[in-house]
């Protein structure tokens, strides 16, 4: 409650009522809509698969110098950049890494253009994850 003298020495009493009720309504509501809100953007991203990567599936070739998929059902080779140790067969040195293997990986495709050695690639590939290898093969 608040008081106030007004003019000529006449107290006045002013009444204020705040509905704590309604107000700690709205702050629970904001603190939940927050809590919500930081959960979604930091949601791991197993929670929907339409958050992850595309996958593509095709023949993996690599060698010391070179590192590329021919994708299933297309005639180019798309330049991979990524850590592929998985679908590589074990080797005593870089030199002797060179094989061939059948992988399933989600990724990044960059856009068309001439990459890799002598631009044998048409894109670029960043592997995010390798989900399967098969087949796996060394040089003859």
């Amino acid at each position: 409650m608040l008081s106030l003298t007004a003019g000529f020495g006449q107290k006045q009493t002013l009444r204020r009522m705040v509905n704590t009720n309604d107000l700690e309504g709205r702050l629970r509501k904001i603190t939940t809509c927050l809590a919500f809100g930081l959960a979604f953007i930091s949601a791991p991203s197993w929670t929907s698969s339409a958050w992850k990567d595309p996958i593509f599936r095709g023949e993996y070739f690599y060698n010391f110098e070179n590192s590329y998929l021919t994708p299933d059902g297309k005639d180019e080779a798309w330049c991979i950049n990524s850590d592929m140790s998985k679908a590589m067969l074990p080797a005593n040195s870089r030199r002797e890494q060179w094989g061939t293997s059948y992988v399933v990986v989600r990724g990044k495709l960059g856009p068309e253009g001439s990459f890799g050695g002598l631009g044998r690639c048409r894109r670029m590939l960043e592997v995010t994850e390798i989900i399967e290898v098969k087949n796996m093969r060394g040089r003859d």
